[in-house]
């Protein structure tokens, strides 16, 4: 027998009650809010602060930096993308010297591929 799933849905007068208790202290975090009504979803109460309240009680994410750091960071994202750019052009010039070749293949009447392993050092296959 399989459990049934219970998805709660609550009021916009109730959700906004959770709200003024947090801003008015008489719960003290999101956590207390949870527990003080039953609430199970993680992330459902900081959803209705962000909606129908002040953003001053959720947490706040802070990255601390140093200067270099940050400047690191910056000329890698710089030299990835160089790099990526790089790679792409590559990537053309050897679809089309791959183009090329079997073209004059086609014209002087020779297998490109049996070319391409006589070029790279492997004995041609029969």
């Amino acid at each position: 027998m399989t459990k049934r799933r219970i998805v709660r849905r609550y009021s916009e007068c109730f959700k906004r009650q959770v709200v003024a208790d947090l801003e008015a202290g008489r719960l003290d975090s999101v956590a207390s809010a949870q527990r003080h009504y039953g609430i199970t979803g993680n992330a459902t109460i900081e959803r209705w602060v962000r909606k129908f309240g002040k953003n001053h009680l959720l947490p706040k994410v802070v990255i601390v930096q140093a200067p270099d750091e940050k400047r690191e960071i910056e000329r890698l994202r710089k030299e990835l993308k160089q790099a990526k750019e790089a790679l792409g052009e590559q990537h053309i010039r050897q679809l089309i010297s791959d183009k090329q070749l079997e073209l004059a293949g086609r014209e002087y009447g020779f297998d490109p591929d049996e070319f391409k392993k006589k070029v790279d050092g492997r004995p041609p296959t029969k």
